[in-house]
């Protein structure tokens, strides 16, 4: 990604809609633009202009941002035009024969934003959580990220950690001079005490947060030859797990994540078929490995080719239960989610459902705090490093006993308050979060 060129991008969603809007913005949006239009860009405005592309010319709505004042802290313009997707296709190639002009990455407008300062990391997977917002709780969550309130917060965690750790690092300097005391054990466990309060608050429930620190666990479970491997390939979208007609091809618990699930991390598990009557080693070691991550999901998807569902089958966990009949193009018992992996009938419901369900596991206390899933196990993480610092700390002794110690929890937590302000570059954790937006974002 880099910040000088000039991008391009449909914002709108795919697929013919009532006006479609196209975005450009870099060193040579101005080019583009007069290119387009003969016209030259200028101060921001709203006007009216026709795009050329021969031999007609497209009646559009340019809107033009100047540097100092766009949303990624380029200068550029949007177009909105009519939602043709003909049309669309036209415009964007004719911007993209441009030399220096290439197609926008994911979410590369958003992360702009983010690299010039306009937007705080919190703010930017508001953006992200916004887009995927399946329902109301999910969409008041992102806006409570996108208000930059909790971005704030998380500044004033690293800010208070940066200064502790100076301090304590300060007196391992001074460790030979008994009459240098860079900070007294009681301060540095009042601060941390406090720091502790503040992250407690935001955190909300902290059980839940234990709960789904890993990502919400979704387990295929069911017997022998009902469909997992085949459903599981098709929830992910690869040929990841073997398929085979022969019972019991699956012996090993295969994770794969569930893709563009936005804020939550959704991991799908295909297991070993539940077989009362399996014998050999390998067979049985296989249903311990199954029944321990059922056991261990928050969501379990009971497979069942007939739709029956017969209690007496019933997995064994406490997970969320979602029944699914497998084979839906054969008949069978009418159930609420029908799938056939093979057309891929009735999956995009299914995957709706699962993404409710892991909202409703990481999203209540979400809801209630405005911490997004990610941020949340992060902060989860913050909190046991603070609370590890404090008892570290003698708050009896003049200086503190252990400042190697000290340093090294106050150093994690530290890492973890950068993990939220985005103020330390982690090109994998930016990656991550931006790959699930559109291209348009």
């Amino acid at each position: 990604m880099n910040p000088a060129e000039t991008i391009a991008a449909c914002a709108s969603p795919p697929g013919a809609c009532a006006r479609a809007i196209i975005r450009v913005f870099g060193s040579d949006a101005d080019q583009v633009f007069h290119a387009l239009t003969s016209t030259a860009t200028g101060s921001r405005s709203i006007r009216a202009v026709r795009i050329r592309l021969e031999p007609h010319e497209l009646p559009a709505l340019a809107i033009v941002y100047e540097k100092s004042r766009s949303y990624t802290g380029d200068a550029g313009f949007e177009l909105l035009i009519p939602g043709n997707p003909f049309l669309v296709e036209r415009v964007m190639s004719r911007i993209l024969r441009h030399d220096g002009v290439r197609l926008a990455l994911p979410g590369e407008f958003t992360a702009r934003a983010l690299l010039a300062g306009r937007l705080s990391l919190a703010q930017a997977e508001g953006v992200g959580a916004m887009i995927h917002a399946a329902n109301a709780a999910q969409l008041d969550t992102a806006r409570h990220a996108l208000t930059g309130k909790l971005g704030t917060e998380f500044l004033a965690w690293a800010e208070e950690l940066a200064s502790l750790l100076a301090l304590v690092e300060a007196g391992i300097d001074f460790t030979d001079q008994e009459d240098v005391v860079a900070i007294s054990p009681e301060e540095l466990r009042a601060r941390l005490a406090r720091l502790r309060d503040s992250i407690e608050a935001c955190l909300g429930d902290r059980d839940r947060a234990e709960r789904s620190r890993h990502g919400v666990r979704v387990a295929l479970v069911g017997k022998p030859n009902a469909g997992k491997s085949t459903l599981f390939n098709a929830l992910i979208g690869a040929e990841r797990a073997v398929t085979s007609a022969t019972a019991g091809s699956t012996r090993d618990v295969i994770d794969e994540i569930l893709p563009k699930t936005g804020a939550n991390e959704i991991h799908v598990l295909d297991l070993p078929g539940l077989d009362a009557n399996a014998m050999g080693p390998s067979a049985l070691a296989a249903q311990q490995r199954a029944l321990q991550a059922c056991r261990e999901a928050e969501i379990a998807l009971w497979c069942d080719p007939s739709g029956r569902f017969d209690e007496s089958e019933r997995p064994a966990t406490d997970a969320t239960l979602i029944r699914v009949r497998t084979f839906a193009d054969i008949s069978g018992a009418a159930t609420k989610h029908e799938v056939c992996a093979l057309d891929g009938y009735g999956i995009e419901s299914l995957r709706n459902a699962i993404i409710d369900a892991a909202w409703g596991i990481a999203g209540d206390a979400t809801a209630k705090t405005g911490a997004l899933p990610r941020q949340r196990r992060v902060m989860l993480a913050v909190l046991e490093a603070v609370e590890d610092a404090m008892r570290a700390v003698d708050g009896d002794a003049r200086a503190i006993k252990r400042p190697e110690v000290e340093a090294e929890s106050l150093r994690r937590a530290l890492d973890g308050a950068s993990d939220l302000t985005g103020k330390i570059s982690v090109e994998d954790l930016l990656g991550r979060i931006f790959s699930t937006f559109c291209v348009g974002k």
